[in-house]
């Protein structure tokens, strides 16, 4: 039988320790209203790691990390050229971090409006690797804007 040493002992606390912070912080990133995302930057566009939190749209993390659905297919056909514009434009600025506003299909079809906080990571090369990101369904501050203007536009007509 091996006896365990002081410094084995320590390690292994050390390990749990980094487990159970682990733990809450995807329990933390979970429970948010804010879904969370590692993109590897590549023309097959594979997430590498999404929150669980997705299952706010309908569709599952091994949705995305399976590659059964890539990101590219909840995009609203109307939005996705301009999102890959803009994504285009901030490389050649060389703009690291960026935020785009498009909306997404969930898996029932309901159209959500988002905002996507982006930001590229590089590798050693010193080329863009991945995307790291943050999406806030921000639908009912959108709706809420746009009832607000059809009143305003009522309300300049009537006066």
């Amino acid at each position: 039988m091996k006896k365990t040493s002081k410094a084995d002992a320590k390690t292994g606390k050390e390990h749990k320790s980094s487990f159970n912070k682990l733990h809450d912080l995807e329990s933390i990133i979970n429970r948010s209203p804010v879904i969370h995302y590692l993109w590897r930057f590549s023309k097959e566009a594979p997430l590498e790691y999404v929150s669980s939190n997705i299952e706010q749209w309908g569709y599952t993390p091994e949705d995305f990390l399976s590659v059964h659905i890539r990101w590219q297919q909840i995009i609203h056909p109307d939005d996705i050229s301009r999102i890959q514009a803009e994504v285009i434009q901030y490389m050649k600025q060389k703009i690291r971090q960026f935020n785009q506003n498009y909306r997404i299909i969930t898996k029932s079809g309901e159209v959500h409006f988002v905002e996507d906080q982006n930001v590229f990571i590089s590798g050693r090369s010193g080329r863009i690797s991945h995307v790291q990101g943050a999406i806030l369904d921000v639908t009912e501050r959108k709706k809420a804007e746009q009832a607000l203007e059809e009143s305003e536009n009522i309300y300049r007509t009537i006066f």
